[in-house]
């Protein structure tokens, strides 16, 4: 190759180095065009060739190859096993050069008809390293092709390759730069790449639309400033912690009226060193608001079943016992375990034993029968109404739910309410009795007050004989030495008027007495007959047992002697009629207790004192007593310690109820086999006014 020839060749390669494009296309186009000039060749071809296909695909023909070519379907793309000599290049892995193309050769294929003749020709494979990756052919020369041409034709296309290498490396770069923008920008959580100082290097459009910030105003700017207005990195920094950490970190922070949770995931150097971090902002507000009100609902829902009178509970049954999966708060109440504690507990470990055993078997009746048990429980004073219901899961657990609903007032409330309706048909009883009281005593009055004065009568007609026989003696006797005549003698003893004399008398007396008590049992009736609750007034209680007494006293004579130790009281402000009750009843079961004990007669004390407050009423009897275990239950109502078909366990109740609406109290002490005292506490001052009596 002569210095002209070769200042030629570094001149197209020059050309081909200084060429301005950034499309490969161009870039082989204008090389080949350069490359047959160079060799002086009239056509050429640029194929790209896929080793692991074995494929060629055309790239590039010369500019005057396709006005010249009359083939009538031309192919782009040709397989290496359909090719001829051309494809030698690739079988043999190195150039081809034929300066007569007319002369026979077994390489040959020929070419479609319609194609551009060829007098010479002269093709090389283009390598990138061991790789073929092109095929570059030239032809037509009108002298033949030398070793130079080769030469220049290799020289120029390993040059050209090397430019085409880096644009096709630049041009995905571009791409995958492009795609990973792209990427990035579809991305709706804040990510920016920050330096060692925190700096924004490159950030996504969703960290231009949270800061309102165009791209220029972002990068090269410190995040703190950014994100947070201000001055310096903020308190429980994300990437100060990652810096020391270098590991991932995360903080939640108030953002003007916004939450937003910061992540900063560090990029380390190769020696281990922080040398950036991934800075991902994604607005929380509305997650942390649910948060929030999932928390205030499930504090508030704490509170519900910390104070709830329902108690909840859900628990996995064994072949011989429950556990506790779930519980309400408010079972602290119960067992003074909580909720937390108690789960994984047994019954066995929460519970006494018998309480323990009885709910496992309901537990396990449950589960057995598949259906809703209601139960009725008894703990610590309380009752409860408890309901259990089985849990289908899909992993075949034996688990049940249910809840517990303290009934104890309910119960109370019940009791009261009868024991309110028995005061009531008590009352109304006692009202028909005063009723029916009043009108016997009415009527007893009116011949009572007759038979009294006619007594009275009586006893001064008797007077007025016994005066008239005894002038007549006196007469007989003045006319008979002083000596009755023997026939009148005789009559008087057989008459024994002398007995009778003195009988009579003495029968009038009592039937006189007798009459007077019967007007003092009309009293009592009537007083007892005025039955109303509005009969409330001054009493004194020293006069409210007397008529008490006089009532049950066919009651009490029979069984016991009756003592009465009064003292002197102030008169109480009470309804009479329902003091003369309470009295009654506690006369009546001191009767009771002493016929239940044996004897024959026993003895009942009523004791009234007073202090500065109170007057003070006992009732003694040295009866049977009553068991202590019992006396706590005394005042309840339907609880009583006679046999059945005695007593209803009324008469305490009712009376201890109506003490109390007297502002007042019932104590008891008693000794089995000794004897009970029932005190009847009562104020000197009245309830307030309005408090029903």
């Amino acid at each position: 190759m002569d210095d002209k020839n070769r200042c030629r060749q570094l001149e197209l390669m020059l050309e081909v180095a200084q060429f301005q494009t950034t499309n490969v296309q161009e870039l082989l186009d204008f090389s080949l065009e350069k490359v047959l000039a160079l060799t002086e060749s009239s056509i050429g071809y640029i194929y790209h060739y896929y080793e692991e296909k074995q494929q060629f695909v055309l790239n590039t023909w010369s500019k005057g190859v396709m006005p010249s070519c009359r083939v009538a379907e031309p192919q782009t793309v040709y397989h290496l096993d359909k090719t001829g000599i051309w494809g030698e290049v690739v079988r043999q892995r190195r150039p081809i050069m034929v300066n007569d193309y007319a002369v026979p050769s077994d390489l040959k294929k020929g070419y479609p008809e319609g194609h551009v003749p060829l007098s010479r020709f002269l093709s090389i494979p283009v390598f990138d390293k061991d790789k073929i990756v092109a095929v570059v052919g030239v032809a037509n020369k009108v002298l033949p092709y030398d070793q130079a041409n080769l030469l220049q034709l290799t020289l120029v296309m390993d040059g050209v390759w090397k430019i085409v290498s880096r644009l096709i490396m630049e041009e995905h770069i571009s791409l995958a730069g492009r795609e990973w923008q792209t990427t990035f920008d579809s991305i709706s959580d804040s990510i920016s790449l920050i330096d060692a100082d925190q700096n924004i290097i490159r950030c996504n459009e969703a960290t231009s639309n949270l800061l309102g910030r165009t791209y220029g105003d972002i990068i090269n700017q410190p995040c703190w400033k950014l994100f947070h207005d201000a001055e310096g990195p903020i308190q429980n920094c994300p990437f100060v912690r990652a810096k020391l950490s270098l590991q991932s970190e995360t903080a939640t922070v108030k953002h003007d009226d916004r939450w937003l949770e910061v992540t900063v995931d560090p990029l380390l150097s190769d020696t281990g060193v922080l040398s950036g971090a991934v800075h991902i902002v994604r607005d929380v507000t509305e997650r942390v608001s649910l948060n929030n009100s999932i928390q205030e609902i499930n504090e508030l829902f704490k509170l519900f079943m910390r104070y709830s009178p329902i108690y909840t509970f859900i628990k996995e049954v064994t072949e011989n016992e429950s556990y506790v999966l779930q519980s309400s708060d408010n079972f602290i109440d119960l067992t003074g375990i909580s909720a937390t504690d108690m789960v994984g507990k047994t019954m066995h470990q929460i519970f006494s034993a018998d309480f323990a055993d009885k709910m496992v078997a309901d537990d396990l009746q449950v589960i057995k029968a598949q259906k809703v048990f209601r139960l009725e429980e008894e703990m610590q004073g309380h009752t409860y109404i408890t309901y259990k219901f089985p849990i289908e899961t899909s992993s075949g657990r034996k688990l049940l739910a249910g809840y517990s609903i303290d009934i104890t007032d309910l119960r109370q409330a019940e009791e009261s309410l009868r024991m309110v309706q028995t005061q009531l048909m008590h009352n109304d009883k006692l009202a028909s009795i005063g009723q029916l009281a009043a009108g016997v005593a009415h009527e007893i009055n009116n011949p009572m007050g007759f038979v009294s004065s006619n007594m009275i009568t009586l006893g001064k007609y008797i007077e007025k004989y016994n005066r008239y026989i005894d002038q007549i003696e006196v007469e007989l006797r003045s006319g008979s030495s002083g000596l009755l005549p023997e026939p009148v003698t005789a009559l008087r003893q057989s008459l024994k008027l002398d007995y009778v004399m003195r009988d009579v008398m003495v029968l009038v007396e009592e039937n006189i007495e007798g009459i007077d008590r019967v007007k003092r049992i009309v009293q009592d009736l009537q007083t007892f007959s005025r039955a109303d609750s509005s009969n409330i007034g001054a009493a004194n209680l020293n006069s409210c047992m007397d008529s008490t007494i006089n009532i049950v006293n066919n009651e009490i004579r029979y069984s016991a002697e009756l003592k009465r130790e009064y003292g002197d009281l102030p008169k109480v402000h009470c309804n009479v009629q329902q003091i003369n009750q309470v009295f009654m009843n506690l006369l009546i079961n001191a009767s009771h207790a002493i016929k239940s004990k044996g004897e024959e007669i026993g003895e009942i004390v009523v004791r009234t004192w007073c202090d500065q407050d109170n007057v003070f009423t006992s009732v003694s009897d040295n009866g049977c007593g009553i068991a202590p275990e019992n006396q706590s239950r005394i005042f309840d109502a339907f609880y009583t310690t006679k046999e059945i078909g005695k007593g209803t366990g009324l008469g305490l109740s009712i009376s201890s109820s109506i003490i109390r609406k007297h502002g007042g109290d019932i104590t008891l002490t008693s000794e089995t086999g000794v004897g009970s005292t029932f005190t009847v506490r009562l104020p000197l001052k009245p309830p307030p006014e309005g408090d029903p009596v």
